[in-house]
């Protein structure tokens, strides 16, 4: 009797998946190829990752307007886009320079971040905080809806361009399981485009992977490359777009200001502070193409920025002005739309959040601190440095090895970005919240990323003009036989401080995970496993790129079509594997991190008649390991009315109440109060140590109303 092949579709998804992702990146390549001929390596894979991820989103803007995004559409038309790269793309008549001195560089990136992705991105479920209250929820709300406008999930109104990118993740899939891979794209730009940056400002290859190094290299990227926070997003679009509007200030070229309209839309869909990193970008473009090209071109760049933020970022503030009267609800700008305002516990309003604005003295000392523990010393020393950073940039000038015709106007706009980015960070909601938020300092150090690694560059082209500085001046006459010495002692102190800075800030901020925790056996043990599994994975490419030939295996159509079968297959196995433990210890890994079987509880109910609403932000487990629960959370409920009104227009049927709300604004104690005092609509059916279980008697609710 013959034994039926069983393939599992998660598998069977993959393989296509894959191959749309494949004609993609290929087609991103050859049209980056046909652009920038002479770009480097490291250029053209990052206008292939900015291209790739303006394609996804795009489509996916698109088919959720019109409430068609379904994953099917979303791989069929992504696969369209990445056939009409090709087509337009033509063929390249120069190869890439590969440059052997970023060896050390992607070595130490994959010996250290792809076992850390692999154990704490695909081999655990999500817990962070954020991720689990709105990113994924989002993703799932507008899977279930089919469109971008899901007002179930409480925090709807968001921008969500990096959502996006995790849909694209997990929607063909039967689960979430590969949504820590939402960051991988952010990691990308953000290493390529800092090397890019320097690049662009004439730093030397040394200077270019050292910034790379140090702005992937601590605690905040190490965390969210695993997460789906958008704040490494930021920072990497931020500094793409940087080093795309300084190209265009040099060249005055038409692929540099699409590829800048092209980021600063991707960047301004993001989250609501990145529209002052976007502005920063428009300005930094338009003055300094005024400055070298005259108005005409200045207008041109305005113009051409102006559309790429609204065609990649705009439909997000649209959308809220549309439906709420205000770009940026629940802030508005009238009394009408401003919701936050009639909230009791946000009438302080936002800027006591921001650390310029807050009533503690002491919080520029405990930012301080914060950016040593969570950010590493290079980031401190930058930051700390500033001054005499910006006073060498300045003056720096006549000392630079450069062969830019104009070199004030990239250096006065590095100033500005200084300043501006600076002034965006100290007025930043949110960043300091409360005191104990305040003293911990990992909010305020991660909306920080694009201020740090701006300080960084600045410090890099100081400490390059004071090298090159006493490399040229002749101080001969000054102390005859003074010069031979100058040189080497400032050139090695530099080298140095950079090397052991760098060291630290990895070993520190990355292999042993947690600042908070460098002392816990556990996590060391841990960092050594994740050590054996970065080196096994580059030993088993050494020896396959060794024994098969590194030239054959790439190159020749066969040997890479082979390579790409077996990779695919065995990645496809992998997935099946992936899906199966997601669903099999999804409910019990919930329970046990919520401290309650709440989750078996609602697994047991039917999801075609069940509908879930969570007065409890952690409400991503009650969706279930295949997406099957409706679940809603509200957030801006300003009656008891409201209340009602909510339950009735999604049909819940369910309600999950936390007893005891542990957060400070405490969202949902007024909520969960309400409930409680309508006994005939909300019948209790469990008390649990931390969660009660409410019915909606629907009958009872149409009455009141």
């Amino acid at each position: 009797m013959a034994v039926p092949i069983v393939i599992n579709p998660d598998a069977a998804t993959f393989v296509v998946w894959a191959c749309v992702n494949l004609l993609l990146l290929t087609g991103a390549w050859r049209l980056s190829r046909r652009l920038a001929p002479s770009a480097s390596l490291t250029g053209l894979a990052l206008q292939t990752t900015i291209l790739s991820w303006a394609g996804i989103i795009a489509t996916e803007t698109v088919l959720g307007i019109a409430n068609l995004l379904v994953p099917s559409a979303c791989m069929a038309i992504v696969a369209v886009v990445g056939a009409l790269l090709h087509w337009f793309s033509g063929k390249a008549t120069l190869r890439p320079e590969r440059d052997a001195s970023g060896l050390v560089l992607w070595v130490a990136v994959l010996a250290i971040w792809s076992p850390h992705i692999v154990s704490k991105c695909l081999l655990k479920f999500p817990t962070d905080w954020d991720t689990i209250m709105y990113h994924i929820p989002l993703v799932d709300q507008w899977l279930q809806v089919k469109g971008l406008f899901a007002p179930r999930e409480a925090f709807w109104y968001y921008p969500g361009n990096n959502e996006l990118m995790g849909f694209w993740y997990v929607a063909p899939f039967s689960g979430d399981f590969f949504i820590g891979l939402n960051n991988i794209g952010s990691f990308t730009v953000l290493l390529l485009g800092t090397i890019e940056l320097g690049a662009t400002l004439n730093l030397s290859r040394t200077f270019t992977l050292w910034l790379g190094l140090t702005s992937v290299a601590n605690y905040v990227v190490f965390r969210q490359i695993t997460d789906s926070e958008n704040d490494i997003a930021v920072a990497a679009l931020f500094f793409a777009g940087l080093n795309y509007s300084l190209q265009h200030v040099k060249s005055r070229t038409i692929g540099d200001l699409v590829l800048t309209a092209i980021t600063v839309g991707l960047l301004t869909g993001v989250k609501y502070y990145a529209l002052g990193y976007g502005f920063v970008i428009g300005v930094v473009t338009v003055l300094g193409t005024w400055q070298t090209g005259g108005l005409r071109n200045a207008l041109r760049a305005l113009v051409a920025i102006t559309v790429g933020a609204f065609l990649l970022g705009g439909y997000w503030y649209a959308r809220n002005t549309w439906i709420t009267g205000t770009p940026i609800f629940p802030k508005g700008f009238t009394a009408s739309t401003d919701v936050m305002s009639q909230v009791p516990t946000w009438k302080i309003g936002m800027w006591p959040t921001t650390l310029i604005g807050c009533e503690w003295p002491d919080a520029f000392e405990l930012t301080g601190a914060a950016i040593w523990r969570w950010a590493g010393p290079c980031y401190f020393v930058g930051v700390a440095g500033l001054p005499l950073t910006l006073v060498l940039v300045i003056v720096g000038v006549g000392f630079s090895e450069s062969d830019w015709v104009n070199q004030e106007t990239p250096r006065t706009m590095v100033v500005f970005a200084v300043f501006a980015t600076g002034i965006i960070w100290l007025i930043t909601p949110w960043a300091a919240r409360d005191y104990a938020q305040l003293e911990r300092g990992y909010q305020a150090v991660r909306f920080g990323l694009p201020f740090f690694g701006i300080c960084n560059l600045g410090l890099a082209v100081a400490v390059q003009d004071l090298v090159f500085c006493c490399r040229r001046v002749n101080l001969r006459g000054i102390a005859r036989g003074f010069r031979g010495s100058v040189f080497p002692t400032v050139g090695v102190f530099a080298l140095v401080c950079m090397v052991g800075g760098t060291l630290y800030q990895l070993i520190s901020q990355t292999i042993l995970v947690s600042p908070e925790s460098r002392a816990n056996v556990d996590d060391i043990e841990a960092a050594f496993y994740r050590f054996l599994i970065g080196f096994n994975v580059l030993l088993a490419g050494a020896v396959i790129a060794g024994t098969v030939g590194f030239r054959w295996l790439v190159w020749r159509w066969w040997g890479g079509a082979g390579a790409m079968l077996l990779l695919v297959s065995g990645l496809a196995q992998a997935t099946s594997l992936l899906g199966d433990r997601w669903h099999n210890d999804y409910v019990a890994f919930y329970d046990q991190m919520l401290g309650d079987d709440i989750c078996s509880r609602v697994a047991q109910n039917d999801p075609a008649v069940t509908h879930v609403a969570s007065l409890f932000h952690h409400y991503y487990p009650f969706f279930g390991s295949h997406r099957q629960f409706s679940v809603a959370r509200p957030h801006w409920l300003l009656s008891k009315t409201d209340l009602e009104e909510y339950m009735a227009t999604h049909e819940v049927t369910v309600v999950i109440a936390i007893n005891h709300d542990p957060t400070r604004t405490q969202f949902h104690r007024e909520p969960v109060n309400w409930v409680n005092q309508l006994p005939g609509v909300f019948r209790k059916t469990y008390v649990g140590d931390m969660f009660s279980v409410y019915d909606v008697e629907q009958a009872e609710l149409k009455k009141r109303r």
